[in-house]
Parts: C-alpha cells; sequence; structure tokens
C-alpha cells in the first residue's frame, strides 16, 4: 500500500496543503510545531477514522475555521483508493468519493504509527491496551464494533452505580448491565489473548534484540463471559462505594518480558525501547499476514530519543514498504536515508 497524495484545507496549523508522494522513502524536517506531526496525523486519520492522540475532531479543525477536509489518494493492490473526511459539526467519510459509515472506512487504509509517546508503552496500562485496541480495531471490524459497545455500556454501569450510591437507583439495576458488559468484555478480552498469540510468534521469529525472545502476556481476571459475570457482582459493593467498574477489559493487563524477566519491572531504558522497536516490526509483520497489504510506515522523531543501536534496528524497518518520517534535525539521520529519501522542509504549516 500506499500512499500518492494528501490534501488538507484547515487542518491544523495547515490552511492548504497537497503534498505528492513519489518516492518510497519521504522525510520532513523543520522545527517544532511547524506542521510535521500534524501531517503524519492527518495520514493516520485516513487509517483509524479518528486522531492517533485523545481529542475531539474539531480539535483538528485550524482555529477560527468551522470545517476542515483530509483527502487522500492511495495506491492499494493495483486498484487506487480515494477516502476523504469533512470535519465539522458532523464527520462525513467518502470512499471514492461515494458517502460512507465510519466502519467502512476503517480498515481501507493500513499504516503503522511509531511516535516518541510509544516508546514509554511499557510503562503505561492504558498505553498499551490502545495499541490492542487498534490494531485489532484495522484487522478486525467484529471487535471494533464490540470494543464500541462495551465503552457504552461501561459508561452506563458507571452511572447506575452513582444513582445506587447516592439513593436514586437500586441494586437489582445492574443486573442488565452486568450481563451486557459480561457477553461484550468476554468477546474482547478473548480477540486480545488471540492476537498476543500471533504477536508472540512473529517476534519469537524475528528477535532483534533479545537472546530470549520478547513476549507480551495478557492478564485478565475473567476470560469467560460467566466468570466476568459472577466477578461483577462479587464487586458490586466495592464498585458503588467507587462510581467505577473496577474489572473487565478496561483493567487488563499487558506485560513485556524478554530473558524472562518483566521489562517495566527490571528492564534498561534501552531494552525498554528496544522492546517497542520490535513491537512495531511485529505490528507490521502481522498487518501484512492479516491483510496481505504492505502497511505505510510513519514514524514521527523518534530518532532524537534513540541510541545508535536502536537507530540501527529502526533504519532496517524502513527498507520494506512505504516509509514517511519526520525530525526536527537532519543530522540525525544517517547519510544512507538522506540520499534515499526525498527530502521536505516544512515551515509554518507550508513546505518550503
Amino acid at each position: 500500500m500506499q500512499i500518492l497524495r494528501l490534501e488538507l484545507e484547515n487542518i491544523r496549523n495547515f490552511k492548504s496543503l497537497n503534498f505528492n508522494f513519489n518516492n518510497q522513502l519521504t522525510t520532513v524536517y523543520g522545527g517544532n510545531a511547524q506542521g510535521k506531526t500534524s501531517l503524519l496525523e492527518a495520514i493516520y486519520f485516513l487509517t483509524l477514522t479518528k486522531s492517533p492522540r485523545k481529542i475531539k475532531d474539531k480539535d483538528i479543525i485550524l482555529k477560527g475555521e468551522t470545517r476542515g477536509k483530509i483527502k487522500g489518494i492511495f495506491k492499494k493492490q493495483n486498484e487506487d483508493l480515494e477516502i476523504e473526511f469533512l470535519l465539522g459539526s458532523s464527520k462525513i467519510g467518502k470512499i471514492n468519493k461515494k458517502p460512507s459509515l465510519m466502519k467502512e472506512v476503517l480498515g481501507q487504509v493500513f499504516t503503522v504509527l511509531f511516535t516518541v509517546e510509544d516508546l514509554d508503552i511499557i510503562e503505561n496500562p492504558s498505553r498499551k491496551r490502545r495499541f490492542l485496541n487498534i490494531l485489532l480495531s484495522l484487522l478486525d471490524k467484529s471487535y471494533f464494533l464490540n470494543l464500541l459497545e462495551y465503552q457504552k455500556v461501561l459508561k452506563r454501569r458507571n452511572k447506575t452505580l452513582f444513582l445506587i450510591k447516592t439513593g436514586k437507583s437500586t441494586l437489582p439495576e445492574l443486573d442488565f448491565w452486568d450481563e451486557e458488559i459480561a457477553s461484550l468484555g468476554a468477546a474482547v478480552s478473548q480477540k486480545r489473548k488471540e492476537i498476543i498469540l500471533k504477536i508472540n510468534k512473529l517476534l519469537k521469529e524475528n528477535s532483534l534484540f533479545f537472546k530470549t525472545p520478547l513476549t507480551l502476556r495478557y492478564r485478565t481476571k475473567a476470560l469467560l463471559k460467566e466468570d466476568l459475570k459472577k466477578k461483577l457482582k462479587e464487586n458490586r459493593d466495592s464498585d458503588i462505594i467507587l462510581t467505577q467498574t473496577t474489572l473487565g477489559p478496561h483493567r487488563d493487563i499487558v506485560e513485556f518480558y524478554a530473558n524472562n524477566f518483566n521489562l517495566q519491572l527490571y528492564g534498561s531504558r534501552g531494552e525498554k525501547r528496544g522492546a517497542i522497536i520490535e513491537l512495531k516490526k511485529a505490528e507490521i509483520d502481522l498487518i501484512k499476514e492479516e491483510k496481505k497489504e504492505t502497511p505505510i510506515f510513519l514514524l514521527d522523531d523518534v530518532f532524537s530519543e534513540l541510541d545508535l543501536k536502536n537507530k540501527k534496528q529502526v533504519l532496517k524497518l524502513i527498507k520494506d514498504q512505504q516509509t514517511i518520517l519526520t525530525t526536527t534535525d537532519l543530522n540525525q539521520l544517517n547519510e544512507d536515508i538522506i540520499k534515499r529519501a526525498t527530502v521536505y522542509k516544512i515551515e509554518n504549516g507550508g513546505l518550503v
């Protein structure tokens, strides 16, 4: 898969931008807050139908404007694919100029995004769950729909817990929400368990750093529906006190192990970052394997945070697929990248 052209109107700090990608490797450099990250964010929006950050759609529209547009032209399996979003009071997706639902747009374009924030995934439980959620949503639309519904039901159960605590509802009201949480939660956790097995297989086949291959472990208090339903009932008293649902896939844990130790507890900074590079490689390989498509690789200024050994491993990842990378300083990149890449400078939301 390749992106051929990106068109932006009133997105972040871009009033208007037309960007043609005429090389397998594109490097965009410039100072902070000039538009580098926004460029990758726009491409990623065409993949996930929303920003990779936890922000509302309206917040990516240029300040002072009421509407924005993101449009991408892609080469996919010998076909041209056009994806467009109109952002404003409502979000309108289009596939080949035909209005389409968000769930229809999701999974049309495959990208793997690697940001500086990803380097801290091992330390952040919610980021690890988010990684699985995004990857599974792209690979399996049933997972995406189950996850959306689970999140809605979770909010309703938490609201009911609050109403019970304040005397405005009663315990039997939880029976319905427990049934829904248990059913959807078991489906979500099971899919996560399955994809971790696939990721671990790829990590074993392509170990870059560790004598004993990196592995992910998934810890859940209840994988089966009836088990989760039972535990939800057992936890009702504490849940009511906290007005929060304290177990389910939104609280499950993902752990990284290498050389038989937990990287979060015992890994060095370099080892943790090496593990994320291996994880990104597995993500690329899994999309190739599952969807028979090579994803576009987006790297947002990660070279500034890596030591020489880790930089060399990242360079190995950019050879087999279209790659778009950003940097504040071209000196962070080696001479081979500069020679191979089409290089652009970005300044004040424009190419110079």
